[in-house]
């Protein structure tokens, strides 16, 4: 079974999310450490080019983002193939090459369908489980104790 969640940034307008859908392991000991080890180590702490990456690039949304190599293509792969190491792997390229899976623009209050969503702005990652803040961490400290988000 799968975790679903969203990777996202504030919408144009007040109290909306734009973002992708995040299918495997959206919870923050999953999901919530590979955004932080992203920004931190692929994209050298630039948000932009992170969110540009993660949500304008990939309009089919993702498979999964965990424990992936992002120095490699992003593309999905066939499932039958024992690959250990891989890129991100989104919908929308590679063998796959699904519809847009936008979710955009979002209320905040109808969140109730995914597991979690990250919402990327300003240097913080705010994480809500069905719609409900759960945390906000600044981007540019400490990695905070993941686990302690799972509800």
């Amino acid at each position: 079974m799968s975790t679903r969640g969203m990777i996202a940034r504030l919408g144009v307008q007040p109290g909306t999310i734009v973002g992708r859908y995040h299918h495997f392991d959206s919870y923050p000991d999953g999901l919530g450490r590979a955004l932080w080890n992203a920004y931190h180590d692929y994209f050298h702490k630039n948000l932009w080019a992170m969110m540009k990456f993660l949500i304008d690039d990939h309009p089919a949304g993702w498979s999964t983002i965990v424990e992936s190599d992002f120095n490699l293509a992003p593309g999905y792969y066939d499932k039958d193939q024992p690959v250990k190491i891989f890129g991100p792997l989104c919908y929308c390229h590679g063998h796959s090459h699904s519809l847009d899976r936008s979710i955009a623009p979002l209320q905040l209050e109808d969140m109730q369908n995914l597991d979690y969503a990250y919402v990327l702005d300003n240097q913080v990652m705010v994480i809500l489980d069905y719609g409900n803040v759960i945390a906000e961490i600044d981007l540019n400290s400490n990695e905070p104790n993941w686990r302690k988000y799972i509800q």
